[in-house]
């Protein structure tokens, strides 16, 4: 097999969609093409998986910088982390920043690790197929670059291009908290003595980027309960629908507090309720400590516009 053309043996994340060194009758899907680098493969064990997932991770460790501090940047990711495996014998790995990537740190990857187990590759996935890079025991393919393309250009290109969009995808979550870390001291200041208040109905949520979120903050809050309150809709739209997402921890003048200990009980903490951005209507609220309801109207015109901050200039 070692005869065939580089781009066929060693393809790039969009040249071959398929599985990886498996027999036939391992295939998950027989929708999918299956590509050897040998006809001697044993049979496909998960306990495989692991010996593999655990040298990356070690690898990793000892060569990937870590993220930043949340403080500086709570949405950014480290260089390197090991996440699952696509299929059988392709090990994913997601690259949080890929600056930090160079021709000598992808051949030590290849030579510490990936060589160490000839009938697996490696895919560095980040924000699009197009950059993703594979590595595998006898070749490395930087996006759909041939495999002898010049490394050092095509990494520049490849971390400018993540840089851009994965900007693009964070910035709705950034435009998320700029609104909140503006609006939470005057929250606070106005909030007296009450347990808890519902401030805001904001337009962009976190993880479905399209949702509405209810904003609420509770005062001294257990850093350790689930929630704060339950929101339901009396008409028909399905409780599921709605979910929540506990935290961060506020300090006392309204700054949000990133990785605050877990035994230690804050001035106060955020509690957000997304509703699908079609919703309006009454919801009916519950505070789940002291089982006290009251109703709430969502409304266009209660809806507040996040203002998304501007793209930085180094991207």
């Amino acid at each position: 097999m070692s005869g065939r053309p580089i781009s066929e043996r060693c393809p790039s994340a969009e040249e071959f969609n398929g599985y990886y060194n498996i027999r036939d009758e391992e295939s998950p899907s027989q929708q999918y093409p299956i590509l050897r680098s040998t006809t001697a493969l044993p049979v496909w064990d998960e306990l495989e998986f692991w010996d593999v997932y655990f040298a990356a991770e070690d690898w990793s460790r000892e060569n990937s910088p870590a993220a930043p501090k949340p403080e500086i940047d709570h949405l950014a990711s480290p260089g390197m982390w090991v996440r699952d495996w696509s299929s059988p014998r392709t090990l994913l790995v997601d690259i949080g920043d890929h600056s930090w990537l160079t021709p000598s740190l992808l051949k030590r990857l290849q030579a510490d690790v990936v060589k160490k187990f000839p009938l697996w590759r490696f895919s560095l996935i980040g924000e699009a197929s197009s950059n993703v890079i594979m590595v595998y025991p006898d070749a490395i393919r930087i996006g759909n670059r041939p495999a002898d393309a010049d490394w050092e250009e095509a990494l520049r290109e490849v971390a400018a291009s993540e840089a851009i969009l994965r900007e693009e995808r964070l910035h709705p979550q950034r435009a998320h908290y700029a609104f909140l870390e503006r609006r939470l001291p005057s929250v606070v200041n106005e909030m007296g003595d009450r347990a808890f208040v519902l401030f805001d109905l904001i337009d962009v949520g976190i993880i479905d980027y399209s949702s509405l979120t209810l904003c609420f903050l509770v005062q001294g809050a257990e850093p350790d309960a689930d929630s704060y309150f339950t929101v339901r809709s009396p008409g028909e739209m399905a409780e599921s629908e709605f979910s929540t997402c506990r935290g961060p921890a506020v300090s006392a003048d309204g700054k949000m507090l990133w990785n605050f200990p877990l035994d230690q009980t804050p001035a106060f903490y955020l509690n957000r309720w997304f509703l699908p951005r079609e919703f309006r209507g009454l919801v009916t609220i519950q505070a789940d400590a002291t089982g006290d309801e009251f109703e709430y109207e969502v409304k266009t015109e209660n809806i507040v516009h996040c203002e998304w901050p501007v793209v930085p200039d180094a991207l």
